[in-house]
C-alpha cells in the first residue's frame, strides 16, 4: 500500500479541486506495494519531511492547524497539517505518482470530523485513527506565559452583596471537541514546563494540582461593600503545545487558582509573585 500527500497549493483543477504544481520539494516516491486485501501495518515511525512542512509555531500566541492530512506510504507515519482547506484536499492530484498512494485521511479540526478518507488496506480507519490521536497528544510545551483574565466586576455598589462567581481550574485545549477529550496532558511534564521559567515557576509552584488536570469549573463567593469598586482577576498559564516527534498542535491554556483584586476594570500588569492583593484559593469562599 502507499499513500502519502501531495501538500502544495496552485496549480489546475482536478474534478473540481485544486492540483498542487509539480515540484521537487516532496518525499521520494517508495515504500509500501499496494495491497488492496493485506492487513495494514500500524507501527510506523513519523515521517520528518511532513513536521517540517507543516503548520509552524515559533511564538507565545499560534493558531492551531485547521486540517490534518493521514497517510500510511512510503514505510512512514505521515501526518502534515495546514490552515488551507483547499491544500489539504489538494493531495487527490497533481503528482504521477499519486494514484499509488491511496490509505489517507484529510481531518477537520474545527469541525471535528473526517472530510474524506481513501483506504487500501484492512483496518486502515484504525490505523489512521491512532495516528491523528498521536498527532493531537500533546507530550512538550513551549514559549510559556501567563496573562490576567477577567472573572468578575462591580463598579460602586450600593449595599453589601455577596456573589457567586463560577470560573475554571484546570486546562483547556485551544481546540476542545469531542476528539480530544480523551487525550490527556501529563501533569509532571506541565509543572516542570513552567517551573523552568524564571518569572512563571511562582506560578508552578503556588498553585492547586487541579490546574494540572482537565478543566472543571469552580465556584466562590465575592463580598463587596458598599462604595467598593471591585474587579477580580484570575490567572492564566499558557504555552504552545508539541507532539513526541515535534509537530504543533494547539495553545494549552492552564486556568490557576491565584486571583487578585483592582479597584477598576483594568488589568493588573503585576506578575502574582508581585502583586500585593493576591489570593490562592483551594475552595474556600474569596472575600474581597
Amino acid at each position: 500500500m502507499k499513500s502519502i500527500v501531495a501538500l502544495l497549493v496552485g496549480g489546475a483543477s482536478v474534478n473540481g479541486l485544486i492540483a498542487p504544481n509539480v515540484t521537487d520539494d516532496v518525499p521520494p516516491n517508495g515504500g509500501d506495494a499496494r495491497s488492496p486485501n493485506g492487513g495494514c501495518s500500524n507501527q510506523r515511525t513519523p515521517d520528518p519531511y511532513w513536521t517540517q512542512h507543516s503548520v509552524q509555531c515559533n511564538k507565545a500566541n499560534c493558531d492551531s492547524p485547521k486540517f490534518y492530512v493521514v497517510a500510511d506510504g512510503n514505510g512512514k507515519m505521515n501526518v502534515w497539517t495546514t490552515n488551507d482547506q483547499s491544500a489539504a484536499y489538494s493531495g487527490t492530484g497533481g503528482y504521477n505518482w499519486w494514484q499509488d498512494y491511496v490509505t489517507r485521511e484529510i481531518y477537520d479540526a474545527g469541525m471535528n470530523k473526517v472530510l474524506q478518507t481513501k483506504y487500501s488496506c484492512d483496518g486502515a480507519d484504525k490505523e489512521l485513527g491512532g495516528w491523528l490521536s498521536r498527532a493531537k497528544e500533546v507530550h512538550s510545551c513551549k514559549y510559556p506565559s501567563g496573562d490576567w483574565e477577567h472573572v468578575f466586576g462591580v463598579d460602586n455598589p450600593k449595599a453589601s452583596h455577596t456573589y457567586s462567581v463560577t470560573s475554571s481550574n484546570g486546562y483547556t485545549r485551544g481546540q476542545e471537541n469531542s476528539f480530544t477529550t480523551g487525550l490527556s496532558i501529563t501533569e509532571g511534564v506541565s509543572i516542570e514546563f513552567f517551573s523552568a521559567s524564571t518569572t512563571l515557576s511562582y506560578s508552578a509552584t503556588v498553585t492547586n494540582s487541579q490546574t494540572w488536570s482537565h478543566s472543571k469549573d469552580v465556584t466562590n463567593s465575592i463580598t463587596v461593600s458598599p462604595g467598593n469598586s471591585v474587579h477580580t482577576w484570575q490567572w492564566k498559564l499558557t504555552c504552545m503545545g508539541f507532539t513526541d516527534y515535534g509537530l504543533f498542535t494547539e495553545k494549552v491554556t492552564y486556568a490557576t487558582n491565584i486571583f487578585t483584586d483592582t479597584s477598576q476594570f483594568k488589568q493588573p500588569t503585576c506578575l502574582p509573585q508581585n502583586c500585593n492583593g493576591k489570593s490562592i484559593i483551594d475552595n474556600p469562599p474569596m472575600l474581597v
